[in-house]
């Protein structure tokens, strides 16, 4: 749901040299283990990461290899959550049957053609945005309690 800029894909190739895992264009770091909000995000949209950061979840465009994919589909989310839950189900599936983290490349304030969306704040975050409609602010926290008690580990609350 994103445009990339022009050197994405070469900044996500260049980054799994260093840092193999899921690589999307914004990362969460969460502030609870109780729930999806608070969250720092990371990549286009508020904090501009100049190095490659570690986070729990990400999200508008994934970057993996191939063979992982079939990770995500191991356990299949919840009924209900599958819409707005992917980006959590997927970090969490890679994590659990891959031993793999999930990382945000660098997104430099000072080069926009290595970030992951173009138009992030014109397509990504309008009032219909999935993310920002109430009812689905509430099935993501009741699926992130979910996978955090299945055993989801959080960076701060690993």
């Amino acid at each position: 749901d994103t445009i990339p800029c022009s050197k994405w894909f070469e900044n996500c190739l260049e980054t799994m040299k260093t840092h193999e895992g899921l690589l999307g264009t914004i990362g969460l770091i969460y502030h609870s283990p109780k729930g999806y909000r608070p969250n720092t995000r990371y990549g286009w949209g508020d904090i501009n990461n100049e190095e490659t950061m570690r986070v729990d979840i990400v999200g508008h465009a994934w970057f993996f290899k191939r063979e992982w994919l079939s990770a995500f589909w191991r356990e299949l989310p919840p009924v209900g959550v599958e819409v707005i839950g992917e980006d959590m189900h997927f970090s969490y599936m890679i994590q659990k049957y891959l031993g793999l983290n999930t990382y945000v490349p660098p997104h430099p304030k000072d080069d926009k053609e290595m970030w992951g969306s173009t138009k992030g704040w014109e397509m990504g975050t309008e009032a219909n945005a999935l993310s920002f409609v109430q009812k689905n602010i509430q099935l993501m926290e009741v699926y992130h309690s979910d996978l955090v008690s299945r055993g989801f580990k959080l960076i701060n609350h690993g």
